[in-house]
């Protein structure tokens, strides 16, 4: 569900419009260099610029105009990045300030509901440092547009695959990035707002400093679902799964039976789908297979999570992760459980602050 996340991603919210729920690929962000900051575009130089002389219009909060322009070797289609359903560019306001404008591929009666939700969201937000800032939005050449804050500096998904969380080695930058994700989550769901599409493509960088992007699934006040995105091949919360056809599995068939009558807590699913993003994060992982640990939809998954016992599951979670501390597999624990146990998103942050993830050689 994500893009190039300079910005934001796509998808979108089924039960505003008519669009697949399963979330978009994590596409890897690269590096790239900012032009000169404080370079007035030339486009914007005249106030009557059109979109035919390169001058681009979006409303901000206020229903202002913000007049802007692509910058220097960018088009709407050859931008920063994409995902399945839009696309981001690199821009600059008409004051000579670098933005990230995302545009939906298609035509704006689906789009224009989610994108002016995930705006006004992102508008609420906007005293956390860890959360993107969003400018303005609107329609841009014909399509639903969204200009929001760049991160220049890559996204979790490319960092993590350059081994820059991994391991023990690493532990004190992953915890920086983590309280950051954290405090972003926590503040989020404070205000009522769930994100539904926690994974490392939405959440990128300005230098050191994480933001949490992608709002296109988030729901405000809305407890329970019947579905979220990536439920169905268990990336999701264990309680989203539902397996599919190829499942030949009846022991696990029957075990998530409880399951098929039962209402996805938002709120914890978020818990759930950040805490399996640190462990992708400290160990280097990608998404599992449907079906193989850690996947939600795994046998042995569904094995820890129906332990009633926390210290059982404590214990399965060391055997899984053995060279995790003793206090990381405790706060896990409470996490990798059924949703009715599990922590909230503000005690996941303050858990996480002071825990070490990697066990001393003596433990």
């Amino acid at each position: 569900m994500h893009l190039l996340k300079t910005l934001l991603a796509t998808a979108v919210v089924q039960q505003t419009v008519a669009i697949p729920i399963n979330p978009e690929p994590s596409l890897l962000l690269r590096s790239f260099s900012l032009i000169e900051r404080g370079d007035p575009p030339p486009q914007c130089a005249d106030d009557a610029a059109t979109e035919e002389q390169g001058c681009f219009t979006l409303q901000d909060a206020s229903n202002k105009d913000v007049r802007f322009a692509l910058a220097p070797g960018q088009s709407f289609d050859q931008g920063i990045g994409q995902g399945h359903f839009s696309k981001v560019a690199h821009c600059v306001l008409k004051d000579g300030q670098d933005i990230a404008v995302k545009r939906f591929l298609r035509a704006p009666e689906n789009y224009r509901e989610v994108n002016e939700k995930s705006f006004q969201f992102l508008k609420e937000l906007e005293g956390n440092e860890h959360i993107v800032k969003a400018f303005a939005r609107g329609i841009v050449q014909g399509k639903v547009a969204l200009a929001m804050e760049l991160a220049p500096d890559g996204d979790a998904e490319s960092r993590k695959m350059q081994g820059e969380f991994k391991g023990k080695e690493n532990e004190k930058k992953m915890k920086d990035v983590g309280n950051q994700i954290l405090d972003a989550l926590a503040h989020m769901h404070s205000k009522g707002i769930a994100h539904l599409d926690i994974q490392e493509g939405n959440v990128v960088f300005i230098k050191d400093t994480a933001k949490v992007i992608d709002f296109d699934y988030a729901l405000k006040d809305t407890k329970y679902r019947n579905s979220v995105p990536g439920g169905d091949g268990g990336d999701a919360a264990p309680e989203a799964f539902r397996g599919d056809d190829s499942s030949d599995s009846e022991e696990l068939e029957l075990t998530w039976e409880w399951a098929l009558n039962r209402q996805i807590d938002v709120y914890a699913n978020d818990v759930w789908t950040t805490a399996m993003m640190f462990i992708r994060m400290t160990t280097g992982q990608g998404f599992p297979e449907p079906g193989h640990f850690p996947n939600s939809g795994s046998e042995r998954m569904v094995e820890i999570v129906v332990t009633d016992d926390a210290n059982k599951r404590v214990e399965e979670i060391k055997k899984e992760w053995p060279d995790f501390s003793q206090e990381f597999a405790e706060l896990l624990g409470d996490i990798l459980c059924e949703q009715d146990r599990r922590m909230s998103m503000r005690e996941f942050k303050e858990g996480f602050q002071d825990v070490t993830i990697y066990k001393c050689s003596e433990e």
